[in-house]
């Protein structure tokens, strides 16, 4: 079978997988299956000992709540957009229903389906989402959660739910706002305690200092949008051709990871003595860099997507951004490039 069969293949089974799930399941929601922890993969990775996350785990929910129960302090309220605490309460009805099958109850990426998928579901718990129209480094917009709600992700088991209507899509990007800035409260905090011993008040003053740093972050990220508008460069032959240089070239070596064929097979990621890929992304997953010709983009395909990824890269990856090292001319020329490998 050709690549793009496979692909396909691929999709279609996984697609029958989550389909005879939700068959054997029912229509009604699913199992509210407890957490195994009251904190997230990034505050556990501290390692703060069964007494230390005790107390962590108090001065957590004093701010966050829980999981069954989520609540924000109203600093990160304001900066997530989110209006009150029953409106997290309604997104989380909604992920039972719609997003608990493959995220899990608490956005960790383990939910009944979740070992069933190729790309596995996305964990919240780092605080990273891959697709942004945010700088590298930077937290994501609402806008950006609702757009893959209603869009989906391309070519993954990642659905659209743009049949929601508009308020219960909202409800779920303040979930999911919720639990992505959870992680990096935590770790921050749990960093700043671990190695020493501390109680209940050195525990709750660090979460504040944490939870007002990110909602900081958060306030500024509408300040970091990478938005290139239309009218676009025209793709040309010439456009096309300084494209292709760069993409061979060492300055950018784009070919090092997609091969120089743009089919996702460069030394730099795949051992064809083992035939096995060689990097791994923020979430320890095996990454496959894209096969370029097929013309399947996981954040979009469309011109403005294609120059994000050039010139942001794609977070939680090994995918950098290359906006110090080009300027937007040469990003448009290997946009042009990457779309005459998909389109000759």
């Amino acid at each position: 079978m050709k690549g793009r069969d496979l692909a396909l293949a691929g999709l279609l089974g996984a697609a029958c997988l989550v389909g005879l799930f939700f068959l054997l399941a029912g229509s009604g929601s699913l199992p509210d299956r407890a957490t195994g922890s009251r904190l997230t993969v990034a505050a556990l990775e501290m390692d703060l000992g069964p007494e230390g996350e005790a107390i962590f785990a108090r001065a957590v929910e004093e701010e966050f709540g829980t999981w069954a129960q989520p609540r924000l302090p109203s600093n990160l309220s304001l900066a997530l957009g989110v209006a009150d605490d029953e409106e997290l309460a309604r997104g989380r009805r909604t992920w039972r229903v719609k997003c608990l099958q493959c995220h899990g109850p608490t956005g960790a990426a383990d939910g009944p389906t979740a070992r069933m998928l190729i790309p596995s579901p996305r964990s919240f718990h780092e605080g990273v989402l891959k697709f942004t129209t945010t700088r590298a480094g930077i937290p994501p917009l609402r806008e950006d959660l609702a757009r893959v709600i209603r869009q989906g992700v391309p070519f993954t088991s990642m659905a659209s739910f743009g049949g929601l209507p508009d308020s219960a899509v909202e409800e779920l990007v303040s979930l999911s706002a919720y639990i992505l800035v959870r992680g990096p409260v935590e770790r921050r905090a749990a960093e700043a305690l671990t190695g020493n011993p501390f109680g209940p008040e050195q525990a709750q003053g660090r979460v504040k200092e944490a939870a007002a740093h990110v909602a900081e972050s958060w306030t500024q990220a509408r300040e970091e949008v990478v938005n290139p508008l239309p009218p676009f460069p025209e793709k040309t032959a010439k456009s096309v051709a300084r494209g292709r240089e760069l993409f061979l070239s060492k300055r950018v070596d784009c070919a090092g990871c997609h091969g120089r064929n743009g089919a996702g097979n460069g030394p730099r990621v795949w051992d064809p003595e083992s035939g096995s890929y060689l990097l791994r992304d923020l979430w320890g997953k095996e990454v496959r860099p894209r096969d370029l010709r097929a013309g399947q983009f996981h954040g979009g395909g469309r011109p403005q997507d294609l120059f994000r990824r050039v010139d942001q890269g794609i977070k939680g990856t090994p995918m950098n951004g290359f906006h110090e090292v080009l300027s937007p001319e040469e990003v448009w020329d290997l946009v042009h490039f990457i779309q005459a490998l998909a389109q000759p």
